[in-house]
């Protein structure tokens, strides 16, 4: 590793500044691009990441850990956890970024399979996966009822986003955001409505 990317702040820039330009330029940007962007040398992005692909496989994984911190960590009732999560997720997602690299995507997938196949594995399936370990872990402690943990975890994801995301990628407003906290909350009770556990089980996330 080099000397600059010691620091993780300097990962950080590098890993963001992948991110915006891939969105603003699409894949066929550069990495002189993305280094310009990041104030870092070109050979750096190289002797750490290899190529183009793995950073921006790279960035994606840290912007899905960073988000599911605000889920796994104990500190909270699950209900608390997941509306936190579930505006975290929305703003993410729907954000103007997040469209434009979706449309990125989605318009390079046929020419670069490998990049969607990516795309797909470690933010879909991986966002599901970590949502599933979350749930299932409610689910053992009695605040959900058991149920397929990861089919539970994509229902879950797709009731804050599905609708929405489409409509903005359709080239729809976004979301009011002094309307989000009422959205989610309202999602999250939903959800916890359908999955209650049977009766008789101890749900800590209504206490």
């Amino acid at each position: 590793m080099s000397a600059q990317l010691a620091h993780p702040a300097c990962v950080a820039r590098i890993l963001e500044a992948a991110l915006d330009v891939f969105s603003e330029q699409g894949y066929g940007a550069s990495i002189e691009q993305i280094a310009s962007r990041a104030n870092v040398a070109r050979q750096t992005i190289y002797n750490h990441f290899g190529g183009k692909q793995e950073l921006f496989a790279t960035a994606l994984e840290r912007a899905i850990a960073a988000l599911f911190e605000t889920v796994k960590t104990e500190d909270a009732l699950l209900r608390e956890r997941l509306i936190r999560f579930g505006l975290a997720f929305r703003a993410r997602v729907l954000s103007p970024r997040s469209i434009r690299l979706h449309r990125v995507l989605t318009g390079e997938a046929p020419r670069v399979p490998d990049l969607a196949r990516s795309f797909f594995d470690r933010c879909f399936l991986g966002s599901t996966a970590q949502m599933a370990g979350v749930l299932e872990r409610a689910m053992r402690d009695g605040e959900l009822r058991r149920d397929d943990a990861r089919e539970t975890a994509r229902l879950f994801m797709e009731m804050l986003i599905g609708l929405e995301r489409w409509r903005v990628l359709l080239g729809g407003a976004a979301p009011d955001p002094a309307a989000e906290k009422d959205v989610v909350t309202r999602l999250v009770d939903h959800f916890l409505r359908a999955y209650a556990p049977h009766a008789g089980k101890a749900v800590r996330s209504a206490r």
